[in-house]
Parts: C-alpha cells; sequence; structure tokens
C-alpha cells in the first residue's frame, strides 16, 4: 500500500498564496547546483490498466501492445520499486532505475546520453538529437514544469516533509487523456500533491481514481547543493564493453 503524505508533520498554514506555489513548480531549470534523489514508485496495477484504458480513445487502444503472460506468471497486484538520481547544473545527470526486473544506469551531459543495463548492454547516441533515452520515474518529481500547466490546483495544507516545509495540493486534469499526464499516471481523476517550498519540486505524487490510489510517486531522501564526486557523471560499462 502507498505510504500516507501525511507522514510528514502539518504546520496549519500558508505563508504563500496558491499562485506563488504553482508559479514555483513552472519555474525553468535548474532550481539547484546539486542534487541528488533517492525514491520510489508504487503500482496498483488493476487501477492503473483501468484508468489508462479509460483515458484512451477507443481506436488508439488498438494501437497499444499488450503485454502477454504466462499461466504461471500472474501479474502481481501491486508493484513498488526504487530509483536514484544525480544532478548537476547546468546539464549532468545521472539516474539509476529499474526497468522490469533489471537495473538501468544512464548519464547525460548536454545533448548526449550514455547507457548500460545487463539485456541492452552498453549505448550512446553520440550526440544525435534523434535517439532519445528515459530519465526514469523521477524526473516529473525534479522537473514539473510540464504538468504544472495541464493541472488545476487548490491548495490544501502547509506541512513538513523530509524535514522540508512543503504545501500540499489537489490537482485536476483539465483533460484526463492528456499525454504529459503519463508521468504521474494519466487517467487520473485527480492528484495528491506534495511540493516543496524552496525549490517547487515535488516531493510526492499520487494519482488516484475516485478515492483510490493508483501510482505513487515519491521521494524518500533528498540533498541539495551537497558536493558530488565528479566520477558519478562519469560513464562507466561493464569490463571489455564499449559504448556503441
Amino acid at each position: 500500500m502507498p505510504n500516507s503524505c501525511h507522514h510528514g508533520v502539518s504546520t496549519g498554514g500558508f505563508d504563500r498564496p496558491l499562485g506563488e506555489v504553482v508559479a514555483l513548480m513552472r519555474r525553468p531549470d535548474p532550481r539547484f547546483h546539486t542534487l541528488q534523489v533517492t525514491g520510489r514508485e508504487w503500482r496498483q496495477h488493476a487501477l492503473l490498466n483501468e484508468a489508462f484504458i479509460t483515458a484512451t480513445p477507443p481506436g488508439a487502444l488498438m494501437a497499444v501492445a499488450k503485454r502477454v503472460r504466462t499461466a504461471d506468471e500472474p501479474e502481481p497486484e501491486e508493484g513498488e520499486q526504487t530509483w536514484r538520481s544525480w544532478s548537476q547544473a547546468p546539464d549532468s545527470l545521472r539516474v539509476e532505475f529499474a526497468i522490469g526486473d533489471e537495473k538501468v544506469t544512464a548519464w547525460f551531459s548536454g545533448r548526449t546520453w550514455w547507457s548500460w543495463s545487463p539485456s541492452h548492454g552498453a549505448r550512446t547516441n553520440d550526440g544525435r538529437d534523434n535517439v532519445g533515452h528515459g530519465k526514469g520515474p523521477g524526473e516529473v518529481l525534479v522537473s514539473p514544469a510540464r504538468i504544472a500547466h495541464v493541472l488545476d490546483f487548490e491548495l490544501l495544507d502547509a506541512l513538513s516533509f523530509l524535514a522540508r516545509p512543503a504545501y500540499r495540493l489537489r490537482a485536476r486534469p483539465f483533460s484526463r487523456g492528456d499525454l504529459d499526464l503519463n508521468a504521474l499516471g494519466r487517467g487520473a481523476d485527480e492528484y495528491d500533491l506534495v511540493v516543496d517550498a524552496g525549490t517547487g519540486f515535488l516531493l510526492r505524487a499520487e494519482a488516484r481514481l475516485g478515492p483510490r490510489p493508483f501510482r505513487v510517486l515519491e521521494m524518500t531522501e533528498v540533498v541539495v547543493d551537497a558536493e558530488i564526486p565528479i566520477d558519478v557523471f562519469t560513464p562507466e560499462a561493464s569490463e571489455g564493453e564499449q559504448f556503441e
């Protein structure tokens, strides 16, 4: 089950109006010199699929590839994975996240990315813009500007989350089928958000279908502007492999 956002401590009052909190979310990057984050992603698979289907036009559903699972490999009711990221302004990033049962590590510097995983080995786009790479589920928490333009917000409370001053917002989509909302969980009726008061990061985001949560993204540790060893951002493949 998802952890409640109320493991933060309510402070009961607001020192910023809603408009300023939303403007903070929409502020362009970077919002830091360095950033280190550990986080988790929780999913309730049946509700996640239900939300996706209700937000997708019937014609488009025909083009969606369906995963086929064998009878001895039933889909679990819930799933949880962890992820990590290290960022340094202006454009250095390292991310570690899970795809299925394996971990993907990717490094970004400007327009160039490098990636390593057990199944795909060492890869790079060599600076080409037409070949992209995902940055993991935590990207929307660190960079919420895009989704902040497709949601209608209500300010609920001020609280402390991970020992950081924050605001709790209820957010409803202008359109449940907006593709930008894939990052949070498309098809939700509403999202429960915890916004960091200093940076505008999303410290937590819970997608709900009615009153039922089906996806939670949250930071479990966050360190802003502490020194990060430079080798963290140096791409590294398994011994003997070269990035291709």
